[in-house]
């Protein structure tokens, strides 16, 4: 197992790829209101997610089993979260779903509330 030590940033718009597990104590990201502009809420976020498929698989490379989704699959429903690499293979952006989920979460709530009120 190789270690990369990773001690400066990469400038604006740079990418840093890697092919293994990285292991971190936490990742965040820049979430600050005033570095955004267009902020809308997500629609239909429950009709959305429940078109994505969750599914299990086996990474070729590194003969990995793990969970996720399929780019291709997401790509047809919600293309902000989706990206492509030089080498024309996807990438999904997992955190940027966080937002649809919750939005869903709360459609689905909503749903819930109103059905015990009749």
């Amino acid at each position: 197992m190789s270690t990369v030590v990773v001690s400066t940033i990469a400038p604006s718009g740079g990418t840093l790829t890697v092919t293994s597990n990285v292991n971190a104590t936490n990742f965040n990201t820049t979430s600050d209101e005033n570095l955004k502009t267009d902020i809308v809420t997500i629609e239909n976020a429950a009709d959305k997610v429940s078109q994505l498929r969750g599914v299990n698989f086996t990474y070729r490379e590194s003969g990995q089993y793990t969970m996720g989704v399929i780019a291709q699959e997401t790509q047809a429903v919600i293309p902000e979260v989706v990206g492509e690499m030089p080498n024309g293979q996807l990438t999904v952006n997992y955190q940027a779903m966080v937002g649809v989920l919750i939005e869903a979460i709360k459609d689905l709530q909503a749903r819930v509330d109103e059905l015990e009120n009749q």
